[in-house]
């Protein structure tokens, strides 16, 4: 009776199995394709940076004082514009140097008050006029003395002056001697603030030390400055770089020491040569792209912070195929690149190629792709070869 009833519960139990549905399949991964075709790309590959200055010079004032002026630039005239400073005829309009004037070097930048360190220079040159004069005057006297000192001594070997009385001579020499030592060293003190005076004198004018461009000016006319805290900033162009990255297919292309030319979209119809001064010896892990640093020497026209575009290779275009760089991926079992193509059955395949180049946000295939493929450029950085997939819009 008891097995009976095992035997009816096991038959409920079985039945009850048998009629759940199987769990749903997961649905294939949305993607989206191009289909691959050719484009004119150019031989020489284009890589952009920004042009930044070889050095920035920040410039104070060595003494404290009052600013009493700013250095001027001459306005444009009939003669045409000039960054000129110093003295102005007349007539000539003139404003206040700003930020992004060009200076040459020596050019005055901004002068302190001068009245008192003028003063004081005066005072100081009045000072060592006279200490010079009793250094003289010292120099006399102690070779007078030193006349009768002698003459004493002859007198005294001839027993014709007495002892006493060439006691007066020796000691009226030394005397001399000493009085000649002190002036000697009041005079090379007043002539050391002289010298002092007139350092502070010409620090009180500030002067750019090179050609440039003004980067930053921060004081104004009446302004109380102290020493050693920059008040301009100026921009060394004599010489400019621009870094860029360059793929592992280019960098072999780049050699330190060789010319590349260089087009600057702020100077249009020229081209010019700039040298490798630099190429990194690693790749940056999060671009892959090795940097690279051009030189060029500084030009009417070029300043900081423009657009330089160097042009690597040869010259002309060929036709190659270019994806987006969301369809390259690493090769997941070694080195080099990848993308995925779609096959007839939705299905995608592991396509190995080459990359020959990247374009801002493309990337030129060298070889293993031929036009017309379908491969994915959205969502092949989470695929396997084999993976069934659906195709979105």
């Amino acid at each position: 009776m008891n097995s009976s009833r095992l035997l009816w519960a096991s038959l409920v139990v079985l039945v009850a199995a048998c009629g759940k549905p199987p769990p749903a399949a997961a649905p294939p991964r949305a993607v989206r394709v191009t289909t691959v075709t050719l484009r004119p790309v150019a031989q020489s590959a284009r890589y952009s940076g920004v042009l930044e200055s070889r050095a920035q010079l920040d410039l104070a004032f060595r003494v404290p004082g009052r600013v009493e002026s700013v250095g001027q630039v001459r306005l444009s005239g009939a003669m045409g514009p000039s960054t000129a400073l110093g003295a102005n005829g007349p007539g000539v309009m003139t404003r206040a140097l700003q930020e992004g004037d060009v200076v040459k070097a020596g050019d005055v930048l901004a002068t302190l008050d001068l009245d008192d360190l003028r003063s004081s220079r005066s005072a100081a040159a009045a000072g060592a006029a006279s200490t010079a004069a009793q250094v003289q005057s010292a120099r006399t006297a102690l070779a007078q003395a030193e006349r009768e000192l002698t003459r004493a001594r002859k007198l005294f070997a001839n027993a014709d002056l007495a002892q006493a009385d060439l006691d007066r001579a020796e000691a009226a020499f030394a005397a001399a001697g000493s009085s000649l030592a002190s002036i000697e060293a009041q005079h090379q003190s007043r002539r050391d603030q002289l010298a002092l005076s007139q350092s502070t004198l010409s620090d009180a004018t500030l002067r750019s030390p090179i050609d440039g461009v003004i980067a930053r000016k921060a004081v104004d006319p009446g302004e109380l400055v102290p020493p050693n805290v920059p008040v301009f900033s100026v921009v060394d162009l004599a010489e400019l770089r621009v870094v860029f990255g360059v793929p592992d297919t280019r960098v072999n292309l780049v050699k330190l020491g060789e010319p590349v030319t260089v087009v600057v979209e702020a100077l249009p119809g020229r081209r010019l040569v700039a040298t490798v001064s630099k190429v990194a010896p690693t790749a940056d892990p999060a671009l892959r792209t090795y940097a690279v640093e051009l030189t060029l020497p500084g030009t009417s026209g070029l300043r900081p912070g423009m657009t330089a575009t160097a042009l690597l290779g040869d010259e002309g275009r060929q036709d190659a195929p270019v994806l987006p760089l969301s369809a390259v991926v690493r090769h997941p079992a070694g080195p080099g690149y990848v993308v995925f193509g779609l096959k007839d059955d939705s299905t995608v395949e592991l396509i190995p190629i080459e990359v020959a180049d990247l374009l801002e946000n493309d990337v030129v295939v060298g070889s293993g792709l031929e036009a017309g493929r379908r491969v994915v450029v959205a969502g092949a950085q989470f695929l396997r070869d084999g993976e069934a997939v659906g195709v979105v819009p």
